[in-house]
């Protein structure tokens, strides 16, 4: 038997309650693992750097909405009935980014709504589906992972039927920033 046979052999099985890396879905950490390359199924993206990102993005969007805090920007806001968006998660019986992974993400770069500079990814009120605005997103994502995470999840906020003005939308990804960056 070769040694690399026996290595593979002695290596140890994980503990009971300890997710092997096929398992893992959004723990990972962003600093030096890679997200698994299935993690993340609904990002339908063409282009290697642009899927790249939103991955990254959602990984870190993911654990940023599993802490109390980032939670609550579910109960600050509310849909266009003026329903807290808290309501409508429930509704779903799910933790908000368990509900991440079921949006759809899709390139939008020729889309009217990427057509400003300003814009990084868009959806509508209720939709499923998160449209990135392609290398813009991406370039974002290069320069400040933090506001790009946070982009990531005001959109999942529209999701459950925010609407923009009032709040702003730069007022909403300004709050998610404050309540869900652990860095800020």
């Amino acid at each position: 038997m070769s040694r690399l046979a026996r290595r593979r052999r002695d290596r140890p099985l994980p503990a009971a309650g300890v997710r092997s890396r096929g398992q893992r879905l959004v723990g990972l950490a962003a600093s030096a693992q890679v997200p698994e390359a299935r993690a993340w199924p609904r990002v339908h993206i063409e282009d290697a750097f642009t899927r790249a990102a939103v991955e990254w993005t959602l990984t870190g969007s993911a654990e940023w909405l599993a802490t109390e805090r980032c939670r609550g920007l579910l109960s600050e806001f509310s849909d266009e009935q003026d329903r807290p968006l808290a309501d409508r998660l429930a509704a779903f019986d799910i933790e908000p980014q368990a509900h991440l992974a079921l949006l759809l993400f899709r390139d939008g770069s020729g889309s009217s709504q990427c057509a400003n500079e300003r814009t990084f990814a868009v959806t509508t009120p209720g939709g499923r589906v998160l449209w990135v605005c392609g290398r813009r997103f991406e370039r974002l994502w290069r320069a400040d992972r933090a506001r790009a995470q946070a982009v990531v999840i005001h959109e999942m906020l529209d999701t459950f039927g925010l609407g923009e003005n009032p709040p702003p939308g730069p007022t909403i990804t300004a709050r998610v920033l404050a309540l869900c960056d652990p860095t800020g």
